[in-house]
């Protein structure tokens, strides 16, 4: 029996015997089905959120994969056997989620793995990992204090990995359906923060930032960035503010021949977040800043910000749309990137039990300052079908399209010119909640 079909025996069966015969304060709870079942009827009345929860979430699936890339016999031998085209994969994950509150702390924990496979024939079973943590703590009355990290593991790389946490992702690992080229690396960060809101309508912030891209193969393309940033904001009205800030970010490329790069922001701009007067369920936010990136000897100055608009309709309905620009720095890039990214998005309940949603991403990335014909394009679709068969078991189904284009020479990583991925995914998922209490185990 392979590893990986004895990992999805193995969890197959603790997903039907936990969701079976899981503790009656654990079935009361509130979980990924909630929306599809209209949530707890018990009371009719809104209760106050549980001050302890430990939750367990999972997925087993199979996959049909269809790949384009060039065939020429200059780039073939660049795309991995694990990634060719036209293959059938299969994989199961799962994650463990803690989270505490209480008057003056509240702390999240989470952890989870993959066991996934591209193509059983030609490659051995693939596992990644990821673990975070959050804590925020009241120092005072007005003044918070706060601290997060995370780690990740994964055998692949996904060239687009500023769409991390995307809502394509779906229920598949991080990086399943963006992977490019296999590549292990782990990616770490830390966020450490302190907020004073010392007037009803002002606050002050300050931060500092750490994030290093580690590949374990090749680390001449490692990149370690450390930043600081503080902010100041004020609220002129409920929906409308403005803000002043100014940090630093420090990326450092592992290739000693690099030129040194320096992003400041010069953060000088409105805030706005309100549903709009012509419309009761239409919702537009944005906000503003300025970057300058000392890069080369020469600072460069660009407008970055961001922009969403969302509009609900009928009892579950809801369409979005999202504009962000901003400055990144992506390992396998030794310039920086200037990304103008859109995603849109539609959803809501086609049955009191069944589920739909589709979104879609462009990312159109300049790279580095000298040559603006250098783009680098990327396109992420997905269409995505829930069925909720029980309060705690699930099946779904999930058509996803990503392709990238990149400039020749632009990444230091064996980066196909062009790639693409077409992925139909079916499978089931599973919701345990073991603790939903209010100072523990819930008595009842």
């Amino acid at each position: 029996m392979s590893r990986l079909t004895f990992g999805i025996r193995l969890v197959c069966a603790l997903v039907f015997a936990l969701a079976s015969a899981g503790p009656a304060s654990a079935q009361r709870a509130t979980g990924p089905f909630e929306g599809l079942f209209g949530g707890d009827h018990d009371s009719g009345r809104v209760t106050e959120p549980p001050s302890q929860t430990l939750d367990l979430h999972g997925a087993i699936f199979g996959a049909y994969e269809s790949d384009s890339a060039p065939t020429s016999a200059d780039t073939s031998s660049l795309l991995a056997p694990s990634l060719q085209t036209n293959t059938v994969s299969e994989g199961v994950n799962g994650t463990v989620a803690y989270s505490h509150r209480s008057d003056r702390v509240r702390f999240q924990m989470n952890g989870g793995s993959g066991l996934f496979n591209y193509n059983q024939n030609l490659n051995p079973a693939q596992a990644m990992y990821n673990a975070g943590a959050a804590l925020a703590a009241n120092l005072g009355p007005k003044t918070v204090f706060g601290v997060t990290g995370s780690f990740a593991y994964s055998p692949f790389y996904q060239v687009a990995s500023f769409l991390n946490g995307s809502p394509d992702a779906g229920l598949l690992p991080p990086g399943y359906q963006l992977a490019a080229i296999s590549e292990r690396n782990t990616t770490s960060d830390a966020t450490i923060s302190l907020t004073s809101n010392y007037s009803r309508r002002s606050s002050i912030s300050a931060s500092v930032t750490g994030r290093d891209w580690h590949f374990l193969d090749a680390s001449s393309n490692d990149v370690t960035s450390w930043g600081a940033r503080a902010d100041f904001q004020h609220r002129v009205t409920r929906a409308l503010g403005f803000h002043l800030g100014y940090g630093q970010e420090r990326p450092q490329y592992a290739v000693d021949s690099e030129p040194a790069v320096l992003l400041q922001t010069i953060d000088v701009g409105l805030d706005y977040g309100d549903t709009l007067s012509f419309a009761r369920r239409t919702a537009l936010s944005f906000s503003t800043s300025t970057g300058a990136t000392r890069f080369n000897g020469d600072t460069h100055y660009r407008l970055n910000g961001n922009a969403s608009l969302t509009r609900g309709f009928g009892r579950t309905w809801s369409a979005w749309l999202g504009y962000v620009r901003s400055t990144d720095f992506v390992a396998g890039f030794r310039v920086p990137l200037l990304s103008d990214a859109a995603n849109v998005g539609l959803g809501g309940q086609l049955a009191s039990r069944l589920k739909w949603s589709s979104s879609g991403a462009l990312v159109r990335s300049t790279v580095g300052f000298s040559s603006p014909s250098d783009v680098f394009l990327t396109y992420t679709a997905t269409s995505k079908l829930d069925l909720a068969m029980t309060r705690s078991l699930g099946l779904y189904t999930q058509y996803a399209y990503y392709w990238y284009q990149v400039p020749n020479g632009s990444s230091a990583l064996p980066l196909l010119p062009t790639f693409g991925r077409q992925s139909l995914t079916a499978g089931f998922s599973v919701w345990v909640p073991i603790i939903n209490a209010k100072g523990g185990h819930d008595p009842r």
